[in-house]
């Protein structure tokens, strides 16, 4: 558990081979700024970071949402902030691995929009979210040049209801997202794959927005799978390399999963809030259950608000917040696969 200020909370975790983590949220201490923290192979808190947009008040508001690490520690943050001109716009930063500022994005520098998520993958950072007439996916190098930029636009008018709002990391260098694209029923749920020059390589519509969320998103050899929840079921869904439907496996009662990652070996991590604990369950793509784990809020703490997981490095990382002396403070866990 970190404590900051009077609330703040982690939105997104991310971990390298090496098993340092980058977790990105928010805080709150008189204005909403984007939280980023740094923390090493031992559950270390290295070092923290606030980011606080070229806003003013009162509509000066900054978020975190994205996530990224790449393999030598440097972590990038990215997400929305109310600027000058009171609209959202994506910003990313990127943080050396002391915590050192190397560059920030944002203004001129990206578009209008709302970052939702992030990856690190082998060709460089992807940077998912919405604008206000699609949903996209941005690709940066390292020193935070872009390198391509793709739209998915639908019927109507996004009107910042759409968006993707899950990303990974495909093994040829593309990049695989999911999220709502606008439609004349109220919106689509897509998963879409892009290869490494970010052309699209399948676009699916998979459900109604009215009637499922996308809760995560894994890139799997050639395999894309997505968390689908309903209003009354939890389901995981494999796409094949040409976008085609392989196979649906029904989530365990006992999740109830808001939140999927996968393992190097094609298992599968689901995992969700229950009370004042984290359950966590480990399962083969033939829905067998490998291990389940009731993971305690910690002490003094109470009901954990579960709003990221990650894996690598032979572990699963679950991050959010918990509630300590009435204040929301970071917590993140690591559990051994």
């Amino acid at each position: 558990v970190h404590d900051i200020a009077t609330n703040e909370g982690a939105n997104r975790v991310a971990i390298n081979d090496a098993g340092a983590v980058a977790l990105v949220g928010t805080i709150f201490n008189e204005t909403y700024d984007a939280l980023t923290i740094g923390v090493d192979v031992e559950g270390t808190v290295e070092w923290a970071a606030m980011y606080d947009g070229p806003g003013t008040e009162p509509s000066n508001f900054d978020r975190g949402n994205g996530a990224a690490i790449d393999a030598a520690g440097n972590i990038y943050a990215s997400g929305r902030s109310v600027e000058l001109d009171e609209e959202n716009h994506v910003w990313i930063r990127r943080y050396d691995v002391g915590g050192a500022i190397a560059w920030t994005l944002t203004g001129d520098d990206t578009t209008l929009g709302v970052a939702t998520a992030s990856v690190f993958g082998a060709d460089g950072l992807d940077i998912v979210g919405t604008r206000p007439a699609s949903a996209f996916v941005t690709r940066y190098d390292e020193a935070g040049a872009v390198q391509w930029d793709q739209d998915v636009v639908g019927d109507i008018l996004c009107n910042d209801n759409c968006g993707f709002t899950q990303v990974d990391a495909t093994d040829d260098g593309g990049v695989v997202a999911a999220g709502i694209v606008a439609g004349p029923g109220g919106g689509e749920v897509y998963v879409a794959r892009f290869d490494t020059a970010g052309e699209p390589v399948w676009v699916q519509s998979i459900a109604s927005a009215t009637d499922a969320t996308i809760r995560g998103i894994d890139g799997f050899e050639s395999s894309v799978r997505v968390l689908v929840s309903g209003d009354t079921d939890h389901e995981v869904r494999s796409y094949d390399d040409a976008g085609d439907l392989e196979w649906t496996l029904d989530a365990p009662a006992s999740v109830l999963a808001t939140h999927v990652a996968g393992a190097s070996d094609g298992d599968l991590f689901l995992a969700a809030a229950d009370g004042d604990a984290v359950v966590v369950e480990r399962i083969a793509i033939d829905g067998t259950a490998i291990w389940s784990v009731n993971h305690p809020a910690p002490d003094s703490a109470t009901a954990p608000v579960l709003s990221g997981i990650a894996f690598g490095a032979g572990r699963v990382v679950l991050a959010g917040a918990v509630t300590v002396a009435g204040q929301s403070d970071v917590w993140a866990v690591a559990i051994s696969q």
